[in-house]
C-alpha cells in the first residue's frame, strides 16, 4: 500500500500571496486572517478589496522586488520620509 503524502500550503498574517484560480487569478494578495480558508487585501485600481477563498486558489510563491504596502502621493511618500 503507497502512503499519499498531501502539501499542505500555511500562510501568514502580512504575507504576500499570488492567487492562481477564480476571478482574481494573477493578482497578489495579502494575508489578513488565516485558517481552512484565508482572507487576503487585494489592491484593484484605487481600491483594496477583501476577499475570502480556499488555500488550494493561492500560492506562497516568493514575490521578489514588490513592496507590500506603497504610497501613491508625493506628499505622503515625504512625510512617510520624516520630511
Amino acid at each position: 500500500m503507497e502512503d499519499s503524502v498531501e502539501e499542505v500550503l500555511v500562510t501568514h498574517i502580512g504575507e504576500v500571496v499570488q492567487i492562481m484560480a477564480g476571478p482574481f487569478a494573477g493578482l497578489d494578495g495579502l494575508v489578513k486572517a488565516s485558517g481552512p480558508r484565508v482572507l487576503l487585501a487585494i489592491d484593484i485600481g484605487e481600491r483594496q478589496l477583501d476577499v475570502e477563498m480556499d488555500l488550494d486558489w493561492i500560492s506562497a510563491a516568493a514575490v521578489e522586488n514588490r513592496p507590500v504596502i506603497e504610497l501613491a502621493e508625493p506628499a505622503l511618500q515625504s512625510r512617510a520620509k520624516g520630511a
